[in-house]
């Protein structure tokens, strides 16, 4: 997916995504954010045993990128740059209301809307497994080459990051942060960047994207994203 940014970063510049783990539906999911941020920081320090490292996380993703900036710092690498795609500190915020749809379908939704090929007017509550694999394999799209086990296995991996997102409580990074937001969210307007304030002893500056929350992760969303960092432009919008 990240593969969108790579011709926009500056020569020579390596990309590295992290996969989740869990996604065959039998590798132990984790049990907090702070134990994918010390799994993934050993991955990267593996490929790349010093700094300066520059992360960024997409939504969850963000939690455990900010929880590894600090891990890193902690360690005493040097961290360049952190950047958050519309994510908020879960723990800080009161309780999104309950929709009554699990988090399983919630994530076939999210995917669906992510391949363009969600059917008008179709609810989550709609889609069984079943019906998001019809839809899936229909034709050719974003999702088509993926394995039917890791797609079922991105609602599992889905519903454990829900699962322990609200239990993640941040420590300071040190140093300045981006957050990249996407369209307002007008169902929960409780998603403010201003969230990271009390993490955050640099400067927090906003940046908003034209894109809505799902489509950040679209190629049209990524290779502006990639260009804004290569520019080292400075966004118009928040700043603290």
């Amino acid at each position: 997916m990240y593969s969108a940014m790579a011709h926009r970063l500056r020569p020579g510049q390596a990309l590295y995504a992290l996969q989740a783990r869990g996604l065959d539906g039998r590798e132990q999911l984790p049990g907090s954010v702070e134990e994918m941020a010390d799994d993934y920081v050993a991955q990267i320090r593996g490929a790349q045993p010093e700094g300066p490292y520059h992360l960024l996380g997409w939504s969850f993703g963000g939690l455990v990128a900010h929880a590894m900036a600090t891990r890193l710092q902690e360690q005493g690498a040097e961290v360049a740059q952190l950047v958050l795609l519309d994510s908020y500190v879960m723990a800080d915020m009161p309780a999104l209301p309950d929709t009554g749809v699990s988090e399983e379908r919630l994530m076939y939704g999210a995917l669906l809307d992510f391949a363009g090929i969600r059917p008008p007017g179709l609810h989550e509550s709609e889609l069984s497994p079943e019906r998001f694999l019809r839809i899936v394999r229909s034709g050719e799209n974003l999702l088509s080459g993926i394995s039917e086990e890791h797609l079922l296995g991105m609602g599992g991996v889905y519903a454990n990051n829900l699962r322990i997102a609200p239990d993640f409580h941040p420590v300071p990074f040190h140093g300045d942060v981006l957050h990249i937001r996407a369209r307002p969210h007008e169902d929960h307007p409780a998603l403010e960047p201003r969230l990271w304030d009390p993490y955050v002893t640099g400067e927090l500056r906003v940046h908003d994207s034209r894109h809505q929350h799902n489509d950040l992760g679209s190629a049209a969303s990524l290779a502006e994203i990639a260009a804004l960092l290569a520019d080292g432009a400075h966004p118009e919008g928040e700043g603290s």
